[in-house]
């Protein structure tokens, strides 16, 4: 009987060991910990605002002149139409003999009678490309071919636009089917003593001198001067 009491006691203590996991099977205390940490969280980048180029803007130029209109285009006012040559879609009018309308035109413009125009405008060529009139309750156009330069900061005399209106007429057809239309002869003057007197007197503060550079009459090539003034050049008078 002891000796059956003696195998059962040894059999119950191995069987007991074998259910204890070897130690060295057992996850580290070290490696439990490492596993419960959660990784650190990286807050996002902020985004970076786009960089701000500021709008280059463009040079600008001064321009001074006179119209004069006789015959059948002299009217309450006549609507000259100027266009960009760098950007055809530009086109603007200018309103010669109603100030009322001088809002539209873009650009910083001064009507003086009789006739004188300054305008502050950004460099380039322009040209004006019509001339319209008041005709009962439409307006009567025409092309013209007037081409003139803008300088960077100088202020360019462009001479006198003589305007003479020979003949009315009438166009059939399209819409309306009867347009009003006349006819005309355009000229170019240089007139500049009394320019620089009249610039003179309403821009004191402009004083320094007129860089003369006539209109050109593209269809024409053709223009006439008073006295022997080149074309092109530089007038200094004194206040």
């Amino acid at each position: 009987m002891s000796k059956k009491f003696f195998v059962f006691i040894f059999i119950s203590f191995v069987l007991g060991c074998q259910t204890i996991p070897p130690r060295e099977n057992l996850p580290s205390r070290s490696t439990n910990s490492q596993e419960k940490q959660s990784p650190q969280a990286t807050a996002p980048a902020a985004p970076q605002s786009p960089e701000i180029i500021p709008e280059e803007v463009p040079p600008r130029g001064m321009i001074f002149a006179k119209t004069e209109f006789e015959g059948v285009v002299k009217k309450s006012y006549v609507r000259l139409t100027i266009i960009d040559n760098n950007d055809q879609s530009k086109s603007y009018q200018l309103y010669i003999g109603d100030k009322s309308r001088q809002l539209d035109f873009p650009w910083s413009t001064e009507t003086i009678q009789p006739g004188y125009f300054f305008i502050d405008l950004p460099v380039g060529t322009y040209t004006i490309a019509s001339l319209a009139i008041p005709v009962g309750s439409t307006l009567a156009s025409e092309v013209m071919n007037i081409s003139f330069e803008v300088k960077p900061e100088k202020t360019c005399y462009l001479g006198t636009l003589r305007v003479v209106g020979t003949k009315e007429k009438i166009k059939l057809g399209g819409i309306p089917v009867i347009k009003p239309r006349f006819e005309y002869i355009a000229t170019i003057l240089d007139e500049y003593n009394e320019a620089a007197q009249e610039f003179k007197q309403r821009f004191s503060e402009k004083i320094g001198g007129l860089d003369i550079d006539l209109m050109k009459d593209m269809n024409q090539k053709k223009w006439t001067q008073e006295g022997p003034v080149p074309r092109s050049s530089t007038k200094n008078f004194n206040p």
